[in-house]
């Protein structure tokens, strides 16, 4: 025979409390919010890397990179800015809310 769990009525408010407490934690992780956005652009520049470098990146360098050095460098701002801008349209996510979020103007 199971077991029947009853929780109180007051743990439900709890989570209703919370949730309530955190819409935005909430609304960013639906398509079309900032880090649904950032989230995108950085599993299309990870791609980039391996099939620049042949490996995963190390946490310490650079997704946005100078492709025409044989070593992950970071890449200018201009041209950051550009690989930010194609990699949001890539993935079609939404260019201006990530570039106003990351507090970069486009070049």
């Amino acid at each position: 025979m199971r077991k029947v769990v009853r929780r109180s009525p007051s743990a439900a408010t709890d989570l209703s409390t919370r949730r309530a407490a955190a819409p935005r934690a909430i609304r960013c992780h639906r398509q079309g919010g900032f880090t649904y956005a950032l989230l995108q652009v950085a599993r299309w520049r990870m791609n980039l890397f391996r099939r620049r470098f042949g490996r995963d990146p190390d946490p310490s360098e650079p997704l946005f990179f100078d492709p025409s050095h044989d070593l992950p460098t970071p890449a200018a701002d201009a041209e950051m800015c550009r690989q930010v801008i194609a990699a949001a349209q890539s993935t079609q996510v939404n260019v201006r809310l990530l570039l106003k979020h990351l507090g970069i103007t486009e070049v």
